[in-house]
């Protein structure tokens, strides 16, 4: 397993949801490696991680219960000193503690570039069949790129193929594994029949929620003017990254997406992304052999 493997095990490690043996392999990984140790302290820092947080607004009532409950706790000598039992992404707790700490967060969404967001979402769980490919370049050599994901989806059936040699067959019913390699499914896939989400799809690779976004109208490709959507964030040495997606004008679906990284002052590809939805699924997908 390498670095990208464990990251996406924090937050069920967090949560308490992963088997002891993965907990000890994670625990032994993150006591020598200094960029995933800081990745685990700022998540447990945080009190939560700023993921799917969509919904109604908080009612008065919920906001008044929440602060209620927080000075409680306070009276007895914190909660913050211990790990927290939270769900990670619950929304309440999200407001909960964005109150507590006076951050920003994004829930529910007002800006417009925000509102993009949640349409381009929208329409991605509403497709009939989605195809997304991620091609990074590697690691050790920039010239040359790999496929790191490659995700179908047709109904309620989904192939998950993971760098390293993974496949999986993903149904309702659980998670069937056609080909164990060196790569790891991510904790979230299991979701991705129920909720198809870019969130879910992009999971260890590009956040979406809980960063900055931005739009900007008529940029070109291939000759077509698309609208682009930029998410903002930063790597784990710190580097600002910026992935841009290509938006679709009338269905508000991506297109293509591209993640770079500034380095020097400029901003070099870090790796690539392909989307089709709506399209007939190649026979024999779903039953690799």
């Amino acid at each position: 397993m390498n670095c990208f493997d464990f990251r996406s095990l924090l937050a069920p490690y967090l949560d308490g949801d992963l088997a002891a043996s993965d907990a000890r392999l994670l625990e032994r990984h993150v006591a020598r490696c200094d960029e995933c140790r800081h990745e685990l302290e700022t998540l447990r820092d945080s009190g939560v991680a700023l993921i799917a947080l969509r919904g109604d607004t908080a009612s008065h009532d919920l906001r008044s219960r929440v602060l209620s409950a927080l000075r409680e706790a306070a009276s007895k000598g914190g909660i913050l000193h211990r790990r927290p039992k939270i769900r990670w992404g619950l929304p309440a707790l999200a407001a909960a503690m964005a109150v507590a700490s006076g951050a920003y967060i994004c829930w529910p969404r007002h800006d417009p570039a925000g509102e993009i967001l949640d349409r381009m979402e929208t329409a991605v769980r509403q497709s009939r069949t989605l195809h997304m490919t991620c091609r990074w370049y590697k690691p050790t050599d920039h010239e040359k790129m790999m496929t790191q994901r490659e995700i179908w989806r047709d109904g309620s059936t989904s192939r998950w193929d993971e760098a390293g040699g993974t496949t999986a067959i993903l149904e309702h019913h659980g998670m069937r594994l056609i080909r164990a390699g060196q790569g790891q499914l991510p904790a979230q896939a299991v979701s991705l029949c129920r909720v198809p989400t870019l969130e879910v799809m992009l999971s260890g690779i590009v956040r979406i929620n809980g960063v900055a976004v931005e739009t900007e109208d008529g940029v070109s490709w291939h000759g077509t003017n698309y609208r682009a959507l930029i998410v903002r964030d930063r790597g784990l040495d710190g580097s600002p990254l910026r992935t841009i997606f290509l938006l679709d004008p009338e269905s508000s679906l991506p297109v293509k997406g591209e993640q770079q990284k500034q380095v020097d002052g400029r901003w070099e590809t870090e790796g690539t992304l392909q989307f089709e939805f709506n399209q007939p699924i190649k026979p024999g997908i779903f039953s690799p052999t």
